[in-house]
């Protein structure tokens, strides 16, 4: 697979997975920045566990680091599948999950083997995506918390059906 295609792959395959499967992208967002902390915080101590585990007593910490950082965001996109109702709410969820591709794909890179991180930083899609990781992360989490508030219900209308019935 060439690194272009490599690096497309990464970018759209959320996209596509939470916008086909009507995934709330903002709680996937949240969750990547959930793994994120997890990898900080967590990651040393649970690749020297698994190591102590596993049966050679050798375990590739990039590997603990990548199922910390996407266990979170996995688990969230199947509880969360048909989750997103109504065109507005689909729509930003769609600009989510475009943040959510980026994400995936900037934090997912210091963690791979280094060719395959040589191969995606020597694509001009990567040269783009390092300029504008600071409005990714911006972005997508603006829109992930307009997201989150939209979620409110409305009580306005709860209480003028309570009023009506008494």
């Amino acid at each position: 697979m060439t690194p272009l295609v490599l690096t497309g792959a990464i970018l759209a395959a959320p996209v596509l997975l939470l916008t086909v499967l009507r995934v709330n992208a903002m709680m996937v967002f949240l969750s990547l920045c959930l793994g994120v902390v997890l990898v900080q915080f967590v990651g040393e101590e649970a690749a020297s566990t698994v190591g102590i585990i596993a049966s050679d007593g050798s375990t590739n910490p990039s590997l603990v680091s990548l199922f910390l950082l996407f266990a979170p965001a996995v688990f969230t996109t199947v509880f969360m599948i048909r989750t997103v109702h109504g065109k507005f709410k689909q729509l930003l969820n769609f600009l989510i999950s475009i943040a959510v591709g980026s994400l995936v794909l900037l934090l997912a890179e210091p963690l791979l083997a280094a060719e395959l991180q040589s191969s995606i930083t020597a694509t001009p899609v990567w040269d783009y995506m390092q300029k504008l990781q600071t409005l990714v992360v911006s972005l997508g989490a603006i829109f992930s918390l307009l997201f989150l508030w939209l979620q409110r219900p409305s009580h306005g209308h709860e209480e003028g059906k309570k009023h009506r019935h008494k």
